[in-house]
């Protein structure tokens, strides 16, 4: 429902894969390379992974498809960023993907996969 006398504002801020990257000291991109950010969730996502043109790919809340995300990242040799809990004191930053699945599953998480 619209509601007529709600004022609402905008806060722009700093997005929680910025804040990861940033946190990690990595570049999302360099030159001229190409970012796309995918939800996780989406249909055939470890498919749209390896289809995408992009040099960084930024994937958010993975934690349904975590396996299948860290198993693609490993056979293709991509490196990259996972990251859960920005902010809290439970903050995870790991950069060996093999490390990823001995952690529970998160829905604050994300991966930034370099190829």
């Amino acid at each position: 429902k619209i509601i007529p006398d709600l004022t609402i504002e905008i806060i722009p801020g700093i997005t929680s894969f910025q804040t990861a990257a940033a946190k990690a000291q990595i570049p999302l991109a360099e030159d001229e390379e190409i970012i796309s950010i995918f939800p996780a969730f989406s249909t055939g996502i470890v498919k749209k992974i390896k289809k995408s043109p992009s040099d960084t790919i930024i994937i958010m809340k993975p934690f349904k498809t975590r396996k299948d995300i860290v198993r693609l990242a490993e056979k293709l040799k991509y490196s990259g960023l996972y990251a859960s809990k920005l902010c809290f004191k439970e903050e995870k930053l790991i950069s060996d993907f093999s490390e990823v699945d001995k952690l529970p599953e998160e829905y604050l998480s994300l991966f930034i996969i370099k190829k």
